[in-house]
C-alpha cells in the first residue's frame, strides 16, 4: 500500500466519522444537565406520564427532577440499588439499605410500607403493568414476585446456578416476566404459575438489563459482552446481534411507540438501534465517563442518562 492510498483511506475515514457525529447531533438535543447527585447514578427512570424523573446514586440517594425544567423537587434517604414507578406513578419502590424494599407515596413523600424477603441487596426492581404485583431481585441469586395485595410473595425463583439475578421485567401483558443472571443466561417465566418457560443462553457475560418489545413480541437484553441480543419472545430465538459498543453494554431502553432502542454503555456512548433490522442509526458521546443507565420517556420524545454525579436529559428531534 503506497502512501498516496494511505492519505486517501484517512482523509475517507476522517470525512465518515464527521458526517456521523453531524447526523447524531441533528438527530438529538441536550435540553438538559442535572447535577446533584455525588456519586455514580445507578438507576433511572421517567415517570409513566414522563413528567417525572427518579434517580438512584451510589451517594444513598434517590432524587426526583422535573422533567421539563431539570430542577430538582425532592429527595429520599437510605438508597441502596434499584427503584421503579407503578402504573399510575402514585408509587416508587426504591431498594433501601438493610436488603428492604421501599415502596414511597410521592404524594405525601413517606414510606407507605416495607417488604423484607431477601438476604443480599437489591439489584432490579420492577411493577406489572397493572400494579398488583412487585418483581425484586437480589444479590442472593433469587428474585421474588410479590402480591401487593397482602405483601406476601406469589413466587420466589431463582436459576439454579450460583449467580446474582442481575435484571428482571413483566411482559406488556403481566402474563411473563424475564430475568437474567450474572453468567449471562436469561429466564422467561409465567408469572402467575411459576413456570419456566423458555431459556436464552447466548450472553457470554453478566446480563446487564432486558426487557420486552411495547409489543411484546420480542425480548431485548444486553451484557458485559459488549452486545445486544433480540430474541423471539414466544421461541426463544435468537433474531438479532447488536453490535458496536466497545466495553460493557450497561443498559438499554425500549422506545414505547416504535421498535428503535436506546444503549448506553462504559464506552461512553449512547447509541440508537433499529431493532428489525439491526441496525445501528446513530452513536454520540453521552458523558465524559461512563454512561451507567438509560430511559425513553413514556412518549419517547426523551432520553434521560446516568453517568458519574450527573444526568442529561436528550431531546429526539425528528423521527428516525
Amino acid at each position: 500500500m503506497n502512501i498516496k492510498t494511505i492519505t486517501y483511506q484517512s482523509v475517507f475515514i476522517a470525512c465518515f466519522v464527521f458526517e456521523a457525529i453531524g447526523f447524531a447531533e441533528d438527530r438529538v438535543e441536550l435540553l438538559h444537565t442535572l447535577q446533584g447527585h455525588t456519586r455514580w447514578i445507578s438507576a433511572v427512570e421517567y415517570s409513566p406520564d414522563g413528567k417525572m424523573i427518579a434517580s438512584g446514586s451510589d451517594d444513598g440517594t434517590v432524587i426526583l427532577w422535573d422533567a421539563q425544567s431539570g430542577k430538582k423537587q425532592f429527595s429520599l434517604q437510605n438508597y441502596d440499588n434499584a427503584l421503579a414507578f407503578n402504573h399510575n406513578g402514585e408509587l416508587l419502590a426504591i431498594g433501601t439499605l438493610g436488603k428492604t424494599i421501599s415502596v414511597i407515596n410521592l404524594r405525601t413523600r413517606e414510606i407507605k410500607f416495607t417488604l423484607q424477603g431477601h438476604t443480599e441487596g437489591l439489584t432490579a426492581i420492577e411493577f406489572s403493568p397493572d400494579g398488583k404485583l412487585l418483581a425484586t431481585a437480589s444479590g442472593d441469586d433469587t428474585f421474588i414476585i410479590w402480591n401487593l395485595n397482602n405483601r406476601e410473595p406469589l413466587h420466589t425463583l431463582d436459576h439454579d446456578n450460583e449467580y446474582d439475578i442481575s435484571t428482571v421485567a413483566f411482559s406488556p401483558n403481566g402474563e411473563q416476566i424475564v430475568s437474567g443472571d450474572g453468567e449471562g443466561q436469561l429466564i422467561v417465566w409465567a408469572t402467575n404459575s411459576g413456570e419456566e418457560l423458555l431459556v436464552l443462553d447466548d450472553h457470554e457475560g453478566t446480563v446487564t438489563s432486558a426487557m420486552f418489545s411495547p409489543d411484546g413480541k420480542r425480548i431485548v437484553s444486553s451484557s458485559w459482552d459488549k452486545s445486544i441480543i433480540v430474541w423471539d419472545s414466544e421461541t426463544g430465538e435468537m433474531l438479532k446481534a447488536l453490535t458496536g459498543h466497545t466495553d460493557v453494554v450497561t443498559s438499554i431502553s425500549c422506545n414505547p411507540n416504535t421498535n428503535l432502542l436506546a444503549s448506553t454503555s462504559e464506552d461512553n456512548t449512547l447509541r440508537i438501534w433499529n431493532t428489525t433490522s439491526g441496525d445501528q442509526i446513530f452513536s454520540i458521546e453521552a458523558h465524559a465517563n461512563d454512561v451507567t443507565c438509560i430511559d425513553y420517556s413514556s412518549i419517547g420524545k426523551q432520553i434521560v442518562t446516568g453517568s458519574n454525579g450527573e444526568l442529561r436529559v436528550w431531546k429526539v428531534k425528528s423521527p428516525f
